[in-house]
């Protein structure tokens, strides 16, 4: 005999964020290999401790998690991943530009589709695999060049598997020769009710563990001229 149990939308709207932030977490880190830079000295290593400077200077990305302070004043942390680069900014920042194929290089993305653009401003898709389980992201992205930075946040009325999600992708001139890659994950709202102190280990947890591949395979993306592809694809 079969019995049929009505679940409220709203509550299997929960439980599923619930599944896909469980299978987020037992997904595992992703591996990316690096190439050292050169030596560089330059102002914006500065804000780096000794220990970082030491690690962005061998070559490896590092992950930092930066207090800032939100519209009320309050102490609010994000993520943030950081990786030099053997590329003037410019060039970096015309090999970044080509959106469409970020799925060929990012860890864990299937799929990176323009929704439309115009001008400096557009709508992209995005689809990231976590083995039993897919993320999908829809956001509006804007290209501010003079500051070679890529802004991004959620679209709302797209198809999302969180409620917010944003931040934003910065190149910064070294030297001639060299510049250094920013990726900051400034918001990200589960759409899960859970104590504040919970949401920050969580999110703080997530971004140390997938910033820093995602930027080391930025960087061998712009290194190769924008011909590198991540194993598998």
């Amino acid at each position: 005999m079969w019995f049929m149990i009505a679940i409220p939308l709203k509550s299997l709207r929960v439980f599923n964020l619930g599944l896909l932030f469980m299978f987020i977490m037992l997904a595992g880190p992703v591996r990316a290999e690096d190439s050292a830079p050169g030596p560089v000295t330059a102002p914006v290593l500065s804000q780096f401790s000794p220990e970082n400077q030491k690690k962005l200077l061998a070559g490896e990305a590092i992950f930092e998690y930066v207090i800032a302070k939100d519209q009320d004043g309050k102490d609010e942390g994000h993520g943030r991943g950081a990786v030099l680069i053997n590329r003037p900014v410019e060039e970096c920042f015309r090999v970044f530009l080509d959106l469409d194929q970020q799925y060929k290089y990012f860890p864990r993305m299937t799929v990176s589709r323009l929704l439309g653009r115009e001008g400096n401003r557009a709508r992209m898709y995005k689809e990231l695999d976590f083995t039993i389980v897919t993320a999908k992201y829809t956001h509006f992205i804007t290209i501010v060049p003079e500051d070679h930075r890529v802004d991004f946040i959620t679209d709302p009325k797209g198809e999302n598997s969180f409620k917010l999600s944003a931040g934003f992708f910065r190149f910064v001139k070294v030297d001639e020769k060299t510049s250094i890659l920013f990726y900051e994950m400034t918001r990200l709202e589960l759409g899960l009710k859970v104590p504040g102190f919970i949401r920050s280990y969580l999110i703080s947890h997530l971004s140390a563990r997938d910033l820093p591949p995602i930027v080391t395979n930025i960087k061998k993306r712009i290194e190769s001229g924008g011909t590198w592809e991540k194993s598998g694809h």
